[in-house]
């Protein structure tokens, strides 16, 4: 049963990011993240360590499928 609750989504993706920092630097991989959002607000109401899940496994599939020196944009 999912456990849905308003977080902030910057927070989770910072975090994420954090996480694979070094992967990606072993690659030489940049990885580039920027926010857009309606009224300056990042949250979301969801199941944050499902969200969480799904963002690591897009980044670790992004840092492997990127050509050394390149550049994902999140």
């Amino acid at each position: 049963m999912p456990n849905n609750t308003v977080f902030d989504i910057k927070t989770s993706v910072d975090e994420i990011k954090g996480i694979l920092e070094d992967k990606a630097k072993m690659k030489s991989v940049n990885i580039d993240v920027k926010f857009t959002s309606f009224f300056n607000k990042h949250t979301v109401k969801t199941d944050a360590k499902r969200l969480q899940q799904v963002l690591l496994n897009l980044y670790s599939n992004a840092i492997k499928f990127t050509n050394r020196n390149g550049n994902i944009n999140v």
